[in-house]
């Protein structure tokens, strides 16, 4: 949960700077969604984003984004493949008994 909270506080922090030193982003709301725009879509432009801090960070929180997204993608195959061992067991229990 701690790092959760520190994710969130992060992508926050980021939104702040964005929204200081960008000047096509005008209010932290959009700066959030500018951030959580690369965050859930690998190079997604939203704003026209020039300064090169600002770069880095996006590109620091896309590659964030899609090592998070491997990390669900894995969880619920994981997931899956549990299932499916489980209801083929059963199967197989069924047949034998």
């Amino acid at each position: 949960m701690v790092i959760f909270a520190l994710f969130i506080v992060l992508l926050f922090s980021k939104a702040m700077i964005i929204s200081l030193i960008e000047q096509s982003v005008d209010t932290y709301p959009q700066a959030f969604s500018v951030v959580f725009g690369h965050l859930l879509f690998f190079g997604h432009r939203i704003f026209m984003i020039e300064h090169p801090f600002s770069i880095t960070l996006l590109t620091m929180t896309s590659v964030l984004g899609v090592v998070l997204q491997g990390l669900a993608l894995q969880w619920t195959l994981s997931k899956g493949e549990f299932i499916y061992k489980k209801m083929k067991k059963r199967r197989l229990d069924r047949k034998a008994g």
